[in-house]
């Protein structure tokens, strides 16, 4: 698989609230949603893109929907583990 991330200087320049493991995870899904527009993710998949634990992946995307950086929703089909992410506009 080819991984990339591409992370923006806001969020780099933030050092004093943003842990690295939110950094990663904004600097992936940026890549990933530039690509797609959209796309359906489990946050095991993500963390395992990242190099994270799947609770980081987590915890950095309440985080980065909190910031209104991303948003997502929950799947319909397994409430647990895929979400939709999306670009903010």
């Amino acid at each position: 698989m080819n991984t990339g991330a591409v992370i923006p200087a806001e969020i780099l320049s933030r050092t004093d609230d943003l842990p690295i493991y939110v950094k990663l995870v904004y600097g992936r899904m940026s890549v990933l949603l530039e690509r797609h527009g959209s796309l359906v993710l489990t946050t095991e998949e993500l963390a395992t893109q990242c190099g994270i634990t799947p609770r980081q992946a987590a915890k950095s995307l309440r985080y980065l929907v909190m910031l209104e950086l991303i948003r997502f929703h929950r799947s319909l089909d397994d409430r647990r583990l895929i979400h939709v992410f999306q670009k903010m506009k």
